[in-house]
């Protein structure tokens, strides 16, 4: 996490899981990706929605260069839901896409 977060030590988890969030999505918008295409990936069913192992899943692929427990660390900002329940396309985006 160090990479994307140099001082994430010394931040709440809250403030943590916000700029995770927004680093990731910077690094995905730098590599032409649109965070929907996360989200579309892990969505195999096209339900509108996933669990957060899914997004993990769909994030790993599309930056292996980074650890899974970045975007675990990430997902913490969907409260429950992003820990043990399932993330709905909207949540998503309140979190990824801050346009």
């Amino acid at each position: 996490m160090a990479e994307i977060l140099p001082n994430h030590y010394a931040m709440s988890p809250r403030s943590k899981q916000d700029e995770l969030a927004q680093k990731i999505y910077i690094i995905l918008r730098n590599k032409n990706f649109k965070p929907q295409t996360v989200f579309r990936m892990a969505d195999a069913y096209n339900s509108g929605e996933v669990s957060s192992k899914q997004l993990v899943t769909a994030f790993c692929k599309l930056l292996p260069e980074y650890d899974a427990s970045v975007f675990a660390e990430a997902c913490k900002a969907f409260g429950k839901k992003g820990v043990d329940g399932d993330v709905t396309k909207e949540d998503f985006s309140a979190i990824f896409e801050p346009d």
